[in-house]
């Protein structure tokens, strides 16, 4: 082994109780929202045999992503980031009842049915997470690691419909 990597390793051996551990990580994520939203119901308008079935949005999966920073000293924290954006649209035609109340209130003081109708859905959710803990050997076979954290999240969520018919109407809902 040369000289100055016998320096290092001296180097690296006297100063181990000092070291610290400083990691940066990212993790790509691929989720998939499972929020249900009832957004139009469809009724068939028969007197003898009505039936009435709503329609709701799915999403497909999105990729997303998390990144942050952890340090291990006597205390070990770790923050981290994660954010994900996702949307779903869907159609539908018939006899046609939004279900949120704008278009509700219009329909119920008209009497008529919309014929066709849009919606799209969009999330935007964000995160930010503050971990902090630290390890206690109880025994020799248990170790201990209380966490203590803070979270904080906001989360951007609107939809928007659209009515075709005897009355057209658009509905922002956020």
């Amino acid at each position: 082994m040369s000289h100055p990597y016998r320096l290092l390793v001296i180097c690296c051996m006297l100063f181990t109780s000092s070291v610290q551990a400083v990691e940066i990580f990212a993790d790509a994520l691929y989720w998939r929202a499972t929020e249900t939203v009832d957004w139009v119901l469809l009724n068939n308008l028969s007197t003898t045999n009505q039936s009435i079935t709503y329609k709701t949005v799915s999403f497909d999966y999105e990729p997303g992503f998390r990144i942050g920073v952890a340090a291990q000293n006597v205390w070990d924290f770790k923050v981290y980031y994660t954010n994900y954006y996702t949307s779903a649209s869907d159609s539908a035609a018939g006899n046609l009842t939004s279900t949120f109340f704008g278009g509700k209130v219009i329909q119920a003081s008209n009497s008529f049915q919309y014929r066709t109708g849009q919606v799209n859905l969009f999330i935007h959710f964000n995160t930010v997470d503050l971990d902090m803990s630290k390890q206690y050997q109880a025994s020799t076979r248990l170790l201990v690691r209380p966490v203590i954290g803070l979270r904080a999240a906001w989360i951007k969520q609107r939809i928007i419909t659209t009515f075709q018919g005897v009355q057209s109407i658009a509905e922002f809902v956020n």
